[in-house]
């Protein structure tokens, strides 16, 4: 699997340079250096969700009540999912940052 700097590195190289190959930059680490560093910035800037992200996953909290009171009521959201939504996503943007790509 590759890791997730190494995915949005190529991905800024490729639309730098449509018809070059990655693997060009073989004997020039510093090229792909540099481009695996904006990966980085890209990544980290995107460590803070935005409302309209947060808002989007109101739309996966739905659930059934079926196991916690055996009510059978459907929920939406819960007090607090919001702050769990935040805490989940700084979690999978700091665990693509911690990769090596």
């Amino acid at each position: 699997m590759t890791a997730m700097i190494e995915k949005v590195a190529r991905a800024i190289f490729a639309a730098d340079w449509p018809k070059d190959d990655w693997g060009r930059f073989g004997e020039m680490d510093h090229v792909r250096e540099r481009y695996r560093a904006m990966a980085r910035a890209a990544i980290d800037a995107m460590r803070e969700p935005t409302e309209r992200m947060l808002a989007a996953t109101e739309e996966v909290a739905v659930g059934y009540d079926d196991f916690a009171t055996g009510d059978g009521t459907l929920f939406l959201s819960h007090p607090g999912f919001h702050d769990n939504a935040k805490t989940a996503w700084r979690v999978m943007i700091d665990a693509a940052l911690e990769q090596c790509g």
